[in-house]
């Protein structure tokens, strides 16, 4: 006959005694590991928000978790902003490093580049979009496509120069230039047509978004905090097969973004 198990509550009173509460949670600070479950469910959308134990999806550099329910990605802004100023106190050559810093902490394409070619909202419908377009594409998907906002994003990346959407990319497909669209013939260049697929693109292209705004407060003051002339680009796709991508800035109000939140938002370079 085996002896009957005995339980010690000694064990449990010292884990609690050596927890702190850490907003929503209770914490050991001496491991660095929570005693008690996340609370807030996660989104299926991101699978590591739905572990009930880790902090900030195991990403605690880029992620900071104020709530103590959800992990938000500290914006890129902030990390040039740090560089910045860094930079400023300590170099000799103020300016010029200052400039450096951002350089070297986004690695992205120009600002000003991308929104001189990119056909905003304020100036382009949908059909103008793929009349502008042309070729193949424009025949294609011009007498019946209701969207066009990847596309914007992919002319953009394609006409501000040296950027061009690789041959070879997934899902991206060549505007080819025997083809005329309202006698507009194509550039042979490579377009993304889907949001979930730009998303897809700009994920591999950069890495994790620098922020992911789920809120249009959140959202607002994003946009806020970005230089002047500065932009961001934001892809999503949602469950059912919706999404939406653009640019984030100053003084431009995408007309559809708050109906898609949250966002995955990249930084470009303020130059």
């Amino acid at each position: 006959m085996s002896k009957p198990t005995v339980f010690s509550a000694i064990p449990i009173i010292a884990l609690l005694a050596a927890a702190t509460p850490s907003q929503a949670r209770w914490m050991n600070p001496k491991t660095g590991r929570f005693h008690t479950m996340d609370t807030y469910d996660g989104d299926k959308r991101d699978p590591a928000s739905l572990h009930k134990y880790v902090y900030c999806a195991n990403n605690p550099v880029n992620v900071v978790d104020p709530s103590g329910h959800e992990g938000e990605y500290i914006s890129l802004l902030s990390a040039m902003t740090i560089g910045t100023v860094f930079f400023a106190e300590a170099s000799p050559a103020n300016a010029a490093a200052a400039a450096t810093a951002r350089r070297v902490v986004t690695g992205r394409v120009s600002s000003r580049g991308f929104w001189a070619a990119y056909p905003d909202y304020n100036i382009m419908n949908n059909n103008m979009v793929w009349d502008l377009l042309g070729g193949s594409l424009g025949a294609e998907y011009g007498p019946r496509s209701e969207n066009s906002c990847a596309t914007r994003v992919s002319y953009g990346f394609n006409n501000m120069g040296g950027a061009d959407i690789p041959e070879g990319t997934p899902y991206a497909y060549q505007n080819r230039k025997a083809v005329s669209y309202k006698n507009r013939p194509g550039d042979n260049k490579f377009y993304i047509i889907s949001a979930g697929r730009m998303k897809e693109y700009l994920t591999t292209k950069w890495g994790r978004p620098d922020s992911r705004p789920n809120t249009v407060a959140k959202l607002n003051n994003f946009v806020s905090a970005l230089a002047p002339g500065q932009i961001a680009l934001f892809a999503t796709w949602g469950e059912h097969g919706h999404g939406h991508s653009g640019v984030l800035k100053q003084g431009y109000q995408d007309p559809h973004v708050t109906g898609f939140l949250p966002v995955d938002v990249w930084v470009l370079s303020a130059q």
